[in-house]
């Protein structure tokens, strides 16, 4: 069943015990449209905080918003927000986004606000809001506007994160933004001109206490229990990617490869690793071929669509790379000479424009983005004349120039001491769980 609107807004509010969230989060990933919106809700909250200083700003546009839409007529309703919201009386002490961002919270939040938040029983006068002062004209937004500003709220990092959805601790290299001590050098020893890029589909499926019980034997005669639901009997053969399951529930991520499962409770794999969620995501891992979770720098389920606020993972052919460096901690067989090597984070240089390589908000210029803020970890090997990128799930595949790949630089000082190449971070930290 679909979680409630009044279960929402207390997820969003982070007011649920660890069950009930933990079983809305289940839900929620089954349920993509639902999914959608609460992301886009999330987006919302981080905007509104950053244009409006804080939250106790914010709490006072949320008590406005409902307000207003308790009236029942929501369109008059959006039309006195966008008023208020859009005059200069609303200050803020950071960095100014512009009117656009205002507009955009305001329409915005009148429809989510309308989806998430339950409606108070009755109206609350505006002066019992705090000090919003609905006064202004109130702008004509035509479609073509309304779609611009929603794309740029796209790009907007939410304010909370899921770990089945946004995994990993917020200093992991997965979700660190590059330093500006970066020092970034050439690709030596081998040429990246020529290859294209290629996207890895994978499937990550969910897993619940409530699934049978699995005793997964592995070649070392140990055999470890784990919940795996009746449909899947088996994966991770195909192309050296393991088959990942994720508990919302333990905050945990399992990796199988070679997974066989001849009856309901009995299974072999080759190799079995458990990651936590909210760990580093690096190391410990004997089902990838660097060491860490495969999960780490895969594009995610609306990603390419709202935007890329992580490292991304990369697979380049055998004959690019050559051992390993810090994160990884094993190599598959390579026959490489030159700087690439499993573990390398490449990045496009700080002063890289995505505009010039694809048009603002499609998933290109995201992809693009995101090599130039937060690099890309080579984990894996790629067949000859591709690079890969994981992605979540099926779907259509974005079209991401090849001549990216030969901007890419190497980050010569990214260390355990010095991720991302140390100081000053180009962008935000991830932000908190919910």
């Amino acid at each position: 069943m679909p979680p409630a609107d009044d279960q929402l807004a207390a997820l969003l509010d982070s007011a649920l015990p660890p069950d009930a969230q933990a079983a809305i989060e289940e839900a929620l990933a089954a349920d993509a449209d639902r999914l959608r919106e609460l992301l886009s809700q999330e987006r919302l909250d981080a905007a509104l905080r950053a244009l409006l200083g804080g939250d106790e700003a914010h709490l006072r546009v949320k008590k406005a918003i409902l307000a207003e839409l308790s009236s029942g007529d929501s369109a008059a309703a959006k039309a006195r927000l966008l008023g208020a919201l859009a005059t200069p009386s609303v200050q803020t002490d950071r960095r100014s986004l512009g009117l656009a961002w205002l507009t955009l919270a305001a329409a915005v939040c009148a429809v989510a606000a309308f989806i998430f938040w339950p409606r108070p029983p009755a109206p609350q006068p505006v002066a019992d809001v705090g000090d919003v002062q609905f006064t202004g004209e109130f702008p004509d937004l035509d479609s073509n506007t309304l779609a611009e500003l929603d794309q740029a709220l796209a790009d907007t990092m939410p304010a909370r994160r899921i770990p089945g959805l946004w995994p990993f601790a917020a200093e992991s290299p997965w979700n660190l933004s590059l330093g500006k001590n970066a020092q970034l050098a050439a690709v030596e020893g081998v040429s990246l001109v020529g290859l294209e890029f290629t996207f890895i589909e994978r499937r990550i499926v969910l897993i619940r206490d409530s699934d049978p019980l699995v005793r997964v034997q592995l070649p070392d005669g140990r055999a470890q229990a784990v919940h795996l639901a009746e449909s899947i009997t088996g994966g991770g053969m195909r192309g050296g990617f393991p088959l990942i399951a994720v508990n919302l529930r333990e905050h945990m991520v399992i990796e199988l490869f070679g997974l066989r499962r001849p009856s309901l409770n009995e299974a072999s794999a080759a190799a079995l690793s458990r990651t936590n969620l909210l760990g580093p995501g690096i190391g410990g891992n004997v089902a990838s071929a660097f060491g860490g979770s495969t999960l780490g720098g895969m594009i995610r389920a609306g990603e390419l669509e709202r935007g890329i606020f992580h490292a991304l993972a990369l697979r380049l052919p055998a004959d690019a790379l050559a051992g390993f460096v810090w994160p990884a901690t094993t190599a598959p067989a390579v026959s490489g000479n030159g700087n690439l090597h499993l573990g390398t984070l490449l990045a496009l240089p700080p002063d890289f424009l995505p505009e010039s390589i694809a048009p603002a908000g499609t998933a290109a210029h995201r992809i693009a983005r995101a090599l130039r803020d937060y690099g890309a970890y080579i984990v894996g090997v790629e067949k000859d004349g591709y690079a890969g990128l994981a992605l979540d799930g099926l779907g259509s595949h974005p079209n991401v120039p090849r001549e990216l790949l030969t901007l890419l630089k190497v980050v010569t000082n990214n260390t355990a001491e010095t991720p991302g190449g140390g100081g000053e971070r180009q962008q935000s930290p991830a932000p908190p769980w919910r």
